[in-house]
């Protein structure tokens, strides 16, 4: 479906003890969404889906990790928590109150203890692509010898290695766990590749996967005391392999008692970016469903 441009408003946001690169688009009064996003990737994974959320009335936001792209702050240690609790100040500073956090593939790890930390602070969870450290089936997918670069990462070696070759080895993965070959395109691909070209944020990247055993620590605590029922919609591309009830299972077991799931059909790993407009017609038909359940104000239909 073509959708008309937005105006994209970038912004660097004050969070921990630095900044956060937020980009905006939509109603300075809709119901905000806001989307994180995955390794190796950055905020432009999510440029299509803005349009269209905004498009469809919705204040919808970007942000850049912290540490990669434009976030530039030195509070994170690489865990998820911490990621969290930086991400939580700059939605403060923003004025953002009770989104739906949309977290795909990494983003998706920081999104979920920003739910378990800040559970009255957001209105449902959307987590695309990706296992949550700690919680079934992570062992299970840890162990998939086709995800060694989990153990690689957890080195010091992969910034000497790939510093000068980062198109080649994130292009790897584009091809390796996408469906749609032609979905992260040449101009995407070097916008990635920016976003991680400084030793700072090619660094920050890797402690994300060198943090996972303190995440799944963390992680776990937390599901032995908390329950929730905030809203969480699980997705997975219909070309992505693993069964969708078995995440289910593990998020049940956590204590989140509110689980829905979605198929983005035409899509592998990369969900937002090879299959757009199914990514958010299923983020919309969430979004709806919360908004209604919130008795918050309905976006446009769309």
């Amino acid at each position: 479906m073509a959708i008309a441009p937005t105006t994209l408003h970038i912004s660097d946001v004050p969070a921990g003890t630095g900044s956060v690169r937020a980009v905006e688009t939509g109603p300075p009064g809709g119901q905000p969404i806001v989307f994180l996003h995955g390794w190796p990737l950055s905020w432009r994974s999510f440029e299509p889906v803005l349009h269209e959320a905004a498009g469809a009335g919705y204040r919808a936001i970007a942000l850049d990790l912290p540490e990669i792209g434009g976030s530039v702050t030195s509070t994170t240690d690489g865990t998820k928590r911490a990621a969290a609790v930086v991400i939580h100040e700059a939605l403060g500073e923003l004025r953002v109150h009770h989104p739906v956090i949309v977290g795909h593939d990494l983003g998706g790890m920081v999104a979920y203890p920003y739910l378990r930390d800040y559970p009255d602070d957001v209105a449902g969870v959307v987590l695309s692509s990706i296992v949550i450290p700690g919680l079934d089936p992570w062992e299970a997918v840890r162990a998939n010898p086709y995800l060694w670069h989990f153990a690689f990462h957890a080195t010091e070696l992969p910034e000497v290695l790939v510093r000068d070759h980062l198109a080649e080895y994130f292009g790897y993965f584009y091809g390796a766990t996408g469906w749609n070959q032609e979905a992260i395109g040449k101009q995407l691909r070097a916008e990635h590749v920016a976003a991680y070209a400084d030793d700072r944020a090619l660094k920050a990247g890797f402690d994300y996967y060198r943090a996972f055993p303190h995440d799944a620590a963390a992680n776990r605590e937390k599901n032995q005391t908390t329950t929730l029922k905030v809203p969480l919609l699980y997705l997975r591309g219909d070309h992505e392999p693993g069964e969708l009830e078995t995440y289910v299972e593990g998020f049940r077991a956590a204590g989140l008692t509110n689980v829905t799931t979605g198929v983005v059909e035409g899509s592998g790993h990369f969900t937002p970016e090879e299959a757009p407009d199914a990514f958010w017609a299923q983020v919309r038909d969430f979004a709806r469903t919360v908004q209604a359940s919130h008795g918050l104000p309905r976006a446009l239909a769309a």
